[in-house]
Formats: C-alpha cells, structure tokens, sequence
C-alpha cells in the first residue's frame, strides 16, 4: 500500500503480530522550511482514512491561536484544493471559532486541541500531534494528551 511508506518514513513500525504501532510515541524533528506541514498532514490523513475505523486526531502548535492558523490557513487549502486527491474524502471544514476541524466520510476527525493543560481532559484520542514543541516551558500538552489515548490501543 502507498501510505506505508509514510509510515515507514516517520519511523512508525507495526507489529506484525497484531498490526498495532509498535512505538507509542514518535518524535520527528525537520528543519525550518522542508515540508513539516505537508509531512505532517500527509501523516494525519493517512490515519485518518487508513486505518479502518473513524479516528480522532487532534493537532496543537505553541498556542491554540497558532493551531488554528495551521490547520486553516496551511493544511486546509492542501486539502480543498482542486488537485488534491483526498477532496473527495472530506465530509466538512468547521471554521468556527473553537470547533475548528475537518470530518472525513470514514467518520474520522481532524480538529485543533489547545495549547492548555486541560485541553485533552473528557476527550478520546487516536492520535496526537504536537507542533512546536520546542517553544514548550513544560509537558503540559503531551500530558493533557496521554489520558485521552489511554482506551485506544492504536493511538499514539
């Protein structure tokens, strides 16, 4: 399948026993200006129409602010784009402020999760992406993360 060689290429191994992700947690780290948004969301769509099953997949930056900017500005016109081949995969773009998200016609979802310490509190993650994670004083954000992909066997 193509999209295992993204997978290969972000250093995600499955099992070969159960085809779970081997590694719970993977670090990617990509120079200023070589395509970490387009490497980025190409990860996050493959999970979100790969995988068999609706997946809940939140992305966070250094603010909530920048998040939003992210999805909406960078990745969603990736995605729209006439030439894009996953248009046709895409239910809806939410814009509004705090609901901002893509929902998929597999039920999966692509929404921003704030930058706070309880952003991730009552939620369900399959996966999680933290951008910029350099600009982080603390933990914060991968610890409000971690509770919410605790019943998913698959998340990351």
């Amino acid at each position: 399948m193509p999209w295992q060689r993204l997978v290969a290429d972000v250093g995600l191994e499955l099992m070969p026993d159960t085809g779970l992700p081997a590694y719970r947690e993977i670090v990617v780290t990509v120079p200023r200006q070589n395509g970490k948004t387009t490497l980025t969301l190409a990860f996050e769509i493959q999970r979100a129409l790969g995988w068999g099953g609706p997946q809940s997949i939140a992305y966070t930056a250094q603010t909530g602010k920048d998040a939003r900017e992210k999805l909406l500005n960078d990745q969603v016109p990736l995605l729209i784009s006439k030439r894009s081949p996953v248009r046709v995969a895409i239910d809806r773009v939410l814009r509004g402020v705090g609901n901002e998200a893509v929902t998929f016609k597999t039920g999966s979802r692509l929404f921003v999760l704030n930058s706070g310490e309880d952003s991730g509190h009552g939620k369900t993650l399959d996966l999680g992406v933290i951008d910029e994670s350099f600009a982080d004083v603390d933990d914060r954000r991968e610890a409000a993360m971690k509770p919410a992909m605790l019943t998913r066997p698959t998340a990351q």
